[in-house]
């Protein structure tokens, strides 16, 4: 009787302990492969959520000299500024991929009406509204037209009902004026590129007017180039937020007591603690399901070849070679292992697609897919596993020969 055939028949006939080992390598299988199809799910989503969440610092000036009236009922303050040349030494680092700058004040609508009856419109001066918080807060909306940018010019942006009011669509003039005690009368003319729309829950004054930094600083009167708001920097990868601004901080030709720098990452925090939690969590099922099935593994396998030591010698003493006895044992612990394998991939399917509603209710978007390559590894490691399981099980018989075997049986 060949080896193949001794080894299907004492599977078949001790069906019980053969389960058992079947049970132990499916449920080992399974275990690793939904965690791994996990992890690097989570791993992805990290990946995707590095690019497309928002992280960024704001660099802004500190308050240098504050001044009120006579009366006290108002107030002056001046701040460090920001220049152009200090901004673009920040943007040397190759990891910010973009900036907004911000300035604000308030202008006169020469011959329009103003939401709020008043005489002047607040002014939002952005270098690319597609950054500012406004609108990736979701606060406001564009409902018509695009985002300002750095190469736009004497441009604005007015909410939509500002413009139904005034008969005003994309396209349109619209006039500002500034009126200062220390210096005449200005007026401006814009061109409007977009329409706004804003969240009704968020009470935001509609007759805020965004435009270009060259029409504030013609308007109000103050140095080009110059900026005395808030400046955001957006990051390409969020996880590098922090060594950023230590390397911008090292830029010896800005005086950074004069500036205060706040770090913004609270959207990316908030969703990747779920996320790195979730890959913990998954490396320890790992960890944890291989080193238990394996220990299991090794003791079925230790308990099965050992109570067959009496039955090696047999086979030993008739001749058959004991290369061939260590064979049968690798071929049966090899079709189960297969089969198991084989169970394991379709049910580990039907698992992770269970899995993806619950993984894109914490994560937009994210795909849960069992990776070929990574499966050949997982089989492999596994493989050699039960492998070595099998040579440590068949040491008493490597180790005696069959009068040996059999006398200790006896």
């Amino acid at each position: 009787m060949n080896v193949l055939k001794r080894s299907m028949l004492y599977t078949t006939r001790n069906m019980g302990k053969s389960m058992i080992l079947f049970a132990v390598v499916f449920m080992m299988t399974t275990l690793v492969t939904v965690g791994f199809s996990i992890l690097n799910a989570t791993q992805k989503a990290a990946a995707r959520l590095r690019e497309n969440v928002g992280a960024s610092f704001l660099v802004q000036g500190k308050i240098d000299e504050l001044s009120f009236n006579d009366d006290g009922t108002d107030y002056t303050a001046s701040a460090a500024l920001l220049t152009q040349e200090k901004i673009n030494a920040i943007m040397g680092d190759k990891r910010i991929k973009a900036y907004n700058a911000v300035q604000t004040s308030s202008a006169g609508a020469d011959s329009l009406y103003t939401l709020s009856g008043k005489e002047n419109c607040p002014i939002c001066a952005n270098t690319n509204t597609e950054y500012s918080s406004y609108f990736n807060e979701g606060i406001l909306t564009l409902t018509e037209g695009r985002p300002i940018t750095a190469d736009d010019q004497m441009s604005a942006i007015i909410s939509r009902a500002f413009a139904e009011e005034n008969s005003l669509v994309v396209g349109s003039t619209l006039v500002l004026s500034w009126n200062s005690p220390k210096s005449p009368e200005k007026h401006i003319q814009l061109k409007i590129v977009a329409l706004y729309e804003s969240e009704p829950d968020m009470e935001f004054d509609d007759d805020t007017i965004f435009l270009t930094h060259d029409a504030y600083w013609q308007l109000t009167g103050n140095t080009a180039q110059t900026y005395s708001g808030k400046v955001r920097f957006i990051v390409n990868d969020p996880s590098e937020l922090d060594d950023i601004i230590d390397k911008i901080r090292q830029l010896k030709h800005i005086k950074w007591d004069d500036y205060v720098i706040t770090k913004s990452s609270e959207n990316y925090e908030s969703v990747s603690y779920q996320l790195s939690a979730m890959e913990r969590l998954t490396a320890i099922l790992i960890i944890t399901a291989v080193m238990i099935s394996t220990i299991i593994i090794f003791l079925v396998l230790v308990m099965r070849i050992r109570n067959r030591v009496h039955e090696a010698g047999v086979m030993l003493a008739l001749g058959i070679p004991k290369s061939n006895v260590i064979l049968q044992y690798f071929i049966e612990a090899g079709v189960l292992l297969l089969l198991s394998f084989i169970t394991s991939y379709y049910v580990s399917t039907l698992i992770t697609a269970m899995l993806v509603s619950y993984m894109q209710s914490l994560v937009n978007g994210i795909t849960i897919t069992i990776l070929p390559g990574r499966l050949i590894l997982q089989y492999f490691g596994e493989a050699v596993i039960t492998g070595a399981a099998v040579l440590t099980a068949a040491m008493p018989v490597i180790r005696l020969n069959p009068k040996n075997i059999l006398s200790k049986m006896s």
